[in-house]
């Protein structure tokens, strides 16, 4: 396709890696100016598939959020003396940067609850942005809790994260980031995950979602479209939207993303290569 001027192609393919032999690769987005000299944008994103492999029934997922909404919580953020983080993600790696910070992991994927080795990336790479943000403060003010809901191809079901949602919720973690979204953007509208949002955010609990690396104009990806999330975009190094950044209004009619923060050609110790997205935003 072309947009801005630049032609525009989704790559995939499967390819051995070290880790993993076939390994699935989906959603490299990379453009040109010319058709000569091509530039990645994005690389393969966390896709939750809402529609594939959902265990739970609709009458199932109704009551869990009725549930929620009967949840008695302690009183919101206000100043705390800890802030528990829970991250939903693709796992955890070990890392040297991580080190010195109370990280735990747990996997909610079905029929692997045991296995929390971040072997796409994606997750490791997130937490390793949340300390360098936190850099300065007392690791044991933040402890953070990797919730596994992303397999090794970002793939995931909302079966799987929901149930995650719920352990966090009654463990109390009061600031969630979900960097990843529904596979088709253009079928969010106030859906069952951002129902979900909402529910957990009228508790006090702080969602930070990513717009989506769609390049799309009217719509930002689920869980980052709900009114309970603060939807994030992602800029240049001159302050400009990233072509890959989706833009709002929401599907349904909301000013979003919320905000936008530098997601452009970032350097990490934990990456091989410089990452770009609305989810490192």
């Amino acid at each position: 396709g072309v947009f801005k001027n630049r032609i525009w192609i989704l790559g995939g393919g499967t390819y051995d890696t070290p880790l993993k032999p076939k390994r699935i690769f989906y959603n490299d987005a990379w453009s040109s100016g010319d058709g000569v000299k091509w530039e990645q944008q994005v690389k393969a994103a966390p896709l939750l598939h809402a529609a594939k492999s959902n265990s739970m029934t609709t009458g199932e997922i109704r009551r869990r959020l009725d549930r929620w909404g009967e949840a008695q919580l302690p009183p919101g953020l206000g100043i705390r003396s800890v802030t528990p983080i829970a991250v939903f993600d693709t796992g955890l790696r070990p890392h040297p940067q991580l080190d010195s910070w109370d990280i735990r992991a747990i996997s909610f994927l079905d029929g692997r609850r045991g296995e929390t080795l971040d072997e796409e990336g994606h997750g490791t790479a997130m937490l390793y942005l949340i300390v360098s943000v936190l850099a300065g403060e007392r690791p044991d003010r933040f402890p953070i809790q990797m919730y596994r809901v992303l397999d090794e191809n970002g793939c995931g079901t909302l079966s799987d994260l929901l149930e995650a949602m719920d352990h966090a919720l009654r463990a109390d973690f009061r600031v969630w980031s979900l960097s990843l979204g529904l596979e088709d953007c253009t079928r969010c509208r106030r859906g069952v995950l951002c129902r979900a949002v909402e529910a957990v955010a009228e508790k006090g609990v702080l969602v930070v979602g990513a717009a989506g690396n769609e390049g799309m104009v009217g719509a930002v990806c689920s869980p980052g479209e709900s009114r309970g999330a603060v939807c994030c975009a992602a800029v240049d190094a001159d302050l400009l939207v990233a072509d890959f950044s989706n833009r709002g209004p929401s599907l349904m009619g909301d000013a979003k993303p919320d905000m936008s923060m530098f997601g452009v050609n970032i350097s990490m110790d934990c990456c091989d290569e410089p990452i770009s997205g609305t989810s490192p935003a």
